[in-house]
C-alpha cells in the first residue's frame, strides 16, 4: 500500500481557507480517493485545548514563547495521533494550517528567530527518526487589509485582535515562504472567484499527483 498524500491550506486570517478545504474534501471524495481533514492547532482533544489556550483572549497573556511552544506541542500531538496513521493507512490528510503558520505568524508577526523557529519545528514533527512534512501546501494570498476585515465582521480571536500592522508582517512572511519552499504554490485570493481559486488547486494537484 502506498503512502497517502499530507496537503496544507495555508493563508492569513480572512483568507477563505475553509472554503477551499470543503471544496477540496468534494473533489476528492469524487476520486473516490480515502482522506482525513484536520487543522492546527486542533484535531484531537489535547489539540482543541491547545486550540483554546493559543486563540481565546484572556487577562493572562501567554509569552511569546509560551505561544510557540503551545503551537508545535499542538503540531506534535496532531501528526503522531492523526496525520501518520492516516499516511500509514494510505489516506490523504487535508490540514488546516501547518509550520508555514509558525514561521508566519510567531516568525514574522512576533519576531521570533526563524531559524530557531524551524530547528524546533523539524523536532516536533519527527518521530523514530523520520520527519512528518507535508508533500504540498497551498497559501492563500490574501491582502491582510481584506482578509482581517473579513475575519473580524462577527468578532476576533486573540490573534485576529493583534492590529493591521502584525497581519502585515504575517503576509509578508507568507510571501517570504513562498518564494523560498518549491512545495509551496501560491493561490491568488479572489474576490468573487471561489472556483477560479479551486480549480488552480485542482490543476497542481493533477499535475502533481494523477
Amino acid at each position: 500500500m502506498s503512502k497517502g498524500k499530507y496537503i496544507l491550506v495555508e493563508g492569513g486570517d480572512g483568507s477563505g481557507k475553509s472554503t477551499q478545504i470543503k471544496l477540496l474534501e468534494d473533489y476528492l471524495g469524487k476520486k473516490k480517493i480515502p482522506f482525513v481533514r484536520t487543522r492546527e492547532p486542533g484535531g484531537t482533544e489535547i489539540c482543541d485545548i491547545y486550540r483554546d489556550i493559543v486563540l481565546t483572549r484572556r487577562k493572562e497573556e501567554l509569552s511569546h514563547q509560551a505561544e510557540l511552544f503551545t503551537y508545535l506541542a499542538a503540531r506534535s500531538q496532531v501528526i503522531f495521533h492523526v496525520v501518520k496513521p492516516a499516511l500509514e493507512r494510505g489516506e490523504w490528510v487535508i490540514s488546516d494550517r501547518g509550520y508555514p503558520s509558525t514561521v508566519a505568524y510567531q516568525g514574522h508577526g512576533m519576531g521570533i528567530s526563524k531559524s530557531l523557529i524551524n530547528e524546533l519545528n523539524e523536532f516536533s514533527v519527527t518521530f523514530k527518526d523520520e520527519e512528518i512534512l507535508p508533500d504540498l501546501v497551498f497559501i492563500i494570498d490574501v491582502p491582510a487589509e481584506v482578509g482581517l476585515a473579513k475575519a473580524t465582521e462577527h468578532g476576533a480571536d486573540r490573534q485576529e485582535s493583534r492590529g493591521i500592522e502584525f497581519h502585515k508582517r504575517v503576509i509578508n512572511g507568507y510571501r517570504q515562504i513562498i518564494s523560498h519552499d518549491k512545495k509551496v504554490i501560491p493561490v491568488p485570493y479572489i474576490e468573487d472567484g471561489i472556483m477560479k481559486m479551486h480549480n488552480q488547486i485542482v490543476q497542481t494537484l493533477e499535475q502533481r499527483f494523477f
